[in-house]
């Protein structure tokens, strides 16, 4: 049983890897294929900046999709109702004083 549940993490760790992997050879392409569209070409300073940009433009959306989602988080926050809170009893406290016939009960 502990060997088939180390195989079913490894197997799905693998699987993220791989998948990680495939999205950064794809950014590669597409950063090489923008910067060579544009005339620049691998080793020299034009191809160099041209990558950097890309790069750069490509954090700079990483940033703004998840300050998004931040700002979105927040204000689903803000838009829920408050929690109901459930009353809690008053405790009261009584007394009673016998007087002859008559019972006296003063509660607080």
């Amino acid at each position: 049983m502990r060997a088939l549940i180390l195989l079913a993490v490894g197997t799905t760790l693998a699987g993220c890897a791989e998948y990680e992997q495939r999205q950064a050879e794809q950014q590669m392409a597409a950063a090489d294929g923008e910067c060579r569209s544009y005339g620049f070409q691998p080793g020299t300073d034009g191809y160099a900046n041209c990558r950097m940009n890309f790069a750069n433009r490509q954090a700079a959306t990483r940033t703004a999709v998840f300050e998004s989602w931040m700002a979105n988080q927040q204000a689903q926050q803000r838009n829920q109702p408050a929690p109901y809170m459930v009353p809690v009893p008053r405790q009261t406290n009584c007394t009673s004083a016998i007087n002859g016939q008559t019972v006296n009960t003063t509660c607080n």
